[in-house]
């Protein structure tokens, strides 16, 4: 019993305290602001790989993250639309030594924009300013 919790208490300064938050509002090729809490037991820096378990796959999304930062904005690459990803803090060294795991977020669309001119056009005293969209070739005289 002694050996036991001798060994636990050799290891738990090894043990992370790392938590990473789970992003919110994340689209398929946006930008997301990642956010973790360290303590000064905490690697120095860490890798983020973006992973989903259920197609397998893990994407390197950010290395060498100084851990005293806190925070961290990227732009996602294009990956499927899902409900089940996770963030991974590991070892810039050692893909085997994983320091911690967020919780499930889900992955959005990517969300679109479109571009409208807006005009105003004057004819005697009546002047209307309407949104419009132009398309065609413009030609300098």
């Amino acid at each position: 019993m002694f050996a036991q919790i001798l060994a636990l208490a050799l290891a738990l300064p090894f043990v992370s305290a790392l938590t990473l938050e789970a992003p919110t509002g994340a689209t398929t090729g946006g930008f997301v602001t990642l956010a973790w809490q360290a303590t000064t037991t905490d690697p120095a820096y860490f890798t983020l790989q973006l992973v989903n378990p259920a197609f397998h796959n893990t994407y390197a999304i950010a290395n060498n993250v100084q851990t005293s930062l806190g925070t961290l904005t990227i732009q996602l690459p294009q990956v499927p639309v899902d409900t089940n990803y996770q963030l991974e803090a590991i070892d810039p060294s050692n893909v085997n030594d994983v320091y911690a795991t967020s919780s499930t977020f889900s992955i959005g669309a990517a969300t679109s924009t479109s571009n409208t001119a807006t005009g105003t056009t004057t004819s005697g005293a009546t002047t209307s300013t309407s949104p419009s969209t132009a398309s065609g070739t413009v030609v300098s005289v």
